[in-house]
């Protein structure tokens, strides 16, 4: 699984996921090529203006939540010497997330509490103790995150992939993967009509970094089908200071989360307020759409618990629409790829099933074999500032032979060979009944 030998690496895809990955395979002595098909970087869904990071409680504190509390204090550790040097637009000082319904909350709070988790990681928040953090009043309860934020992923992005060791090239559109003889890969462009395509770059490694379209490269090397995941669209709004003002919609001093979100941006980021985001699997409308932006308004005032009448709800409409006409109201559409467990695919690509046949003691993912020199990683869904830079580090660990940071529980819970294991354990369950 690991390549301790290997000294170069591809990264496929230049969005939060593939500069993560860069960042860390140089960090770890390689020389790393990034190949993306757009002109520069975070083209797609890391373009937009900024973005969450933070940790989640549950009641169950299964692999979810640890992973996010891991990956949410790395987030903070590396992105905040970076907003502060103002590499980077962002807050890394602090996040309020809702607790859910308020009948629910002592129990949630008591089962949180007992977790034993620091108070520099959360801490509960009745609604009047918000207001000081938050300059307003959420809807009711919930977290207070004193290491979540917002960053803007564009500006993550451009500051990893500027780290010694790493050069992108735009406009490579890659097409296949290819072994190259005796060992390591190369990457091609389209086919020519009598032959195969030309080859861009080669490495003894390769990471694929892409969402969807990534993900097809490996078609041709492992059961990437078999991988259950979902591409949802989904579409921010950018209110102006004044449109968000003529709306009576606060911007909150941090950022508010739970189930949509709202982040009240500085000058230098564009200023006024960014909320969303819609959630839509399957759709792939590339327009901004005036209901979208009325759903992330909605979505916003739940959070601060309001419910504006028919009437303000008209009026509320006609603004947006004008404002959209006019500039004011702007926005992004991009596309999340998740799996159905919502954990994301991190590690080294399992070899296909045909290649499996007959070996056993594949019901732990460890144990799956692997495509050699071939790496995932990808499906991190809407928590791509709060995953990447752990899980660069891990995967460049897992390339490398360094030692990992992460608990070998969790390394199972993101390896894309999780469902081969899965498969396997049901089949011998099946077989002892």
């Amino acid at each position: 699984q690991a390549a301790p030998q290997a000294r170069t690496a591809l990264v496929i895809g230049a969005g939060l996921a593939g500069a993560a990955a860069a960042r860390a395979l140089a960090a770890q002595g390689l020389s790393v090529t990034v190949l993306e098909r757009h002109v520069a970087p975070a083209q797609e869904t890391s373009g937009n203006r900024a973005g969450l990071f933070h940790g989640v409680a549950h009641a169950h504190d299964g692999a979810h939540a640890q992973l996010l509390r891991a990956a949410a204090l790395r987030a903070h550790q590396l992105i905040a010497p970076l907003v502060a040097s103002g590499q980077v637009a962002g807050n890394p000082n602090g996040l309020w997330r809702g607790g859910g319904e308020p009948a629910d909350w002592a129990q949630l709070q008591a089962a949180v509490q007992a977790q034993g988790l620091p108070a520099a990681y959360l801490r509960p928040l009745s609604r009047d103790e918000a207001v000081e953090p938050l300059g307003l009043a959420p809807a009711g309860p919930g977290w207070w995150y004193p290491q979540g934020g917002w960053a803007c992923p564009a500006d993550l992005v451009r500051a990893w992939l500027d780290s010694p060791g790493v050069r992108v090239l735009g406009q490579q559109d890659v097409q296949a993967l290819a072994p190259r003889e005796g060992g390591g890969w190369r990457a091609l462009c389209a086919a020519e009509a009598n032959g195969p395509g030309a080859m861009l770059a080669e490495a003894d490694v390769v990471v694929v970094a892409g969402a969807a379209d990534g993900l097809a490269l490996l078609r041709p090397w492992t059961g990437v089908d078999d991988w259950p995941r979902v591409r949802s669209r989904g579409q921010v709004s950018c209110l102006s200071a004044e449109l968000a003002a003529a709306l009576q919609l606060p911007a909150p001093r941090h950022p508010l989360a739970s189930g949509g979100y709202g982040i009240g941006l500085p000058p230098e980021a564009g200023g006024g307020l960014l909320c969303g985001a819609t959630s839509q699997p399957g759709d792939e409308d590339p327009a901004l759409r005036l209901s979208d932006h009325l759903s992330n308004v909605g979505q916003w005032d739940r959070l601060l618990g309001r419910s504006p009448d028919a009437g303000e709800q008209a009026r509320r409409e006609a603004l947006l629409a004008t404002a959209m006409a006019q500039g004011a109201l702007t926005g992004r559409v991009g596309w999340r790829l998740a799996c159905d467990d919502r954990l994301p695919l991190v590690g080294p690509v399992p070899l296909p099933a045909a290649q499996r046949t007959g070996l056993t003691r594949q019901e732990q993912p460890r144990r799956v074999p692997r495509v050699p020199g071939l790496y995932v990683l990808s499906a991190l869904g809407s928590r791509g500032i709060t995953l990447a830079p752990l899980l660069g580090e891990v995967l460049a660990a897992w390339i490398t032979g360094a030692p990992v940071p992460l608990a070998s529980s969790l390394m199972d819970a993101i390896d894309p060979a999780r469902f081969i294991a899965r498969a396997a354990r049901a089949a011998s369950r099946t077989a002892a009944d």
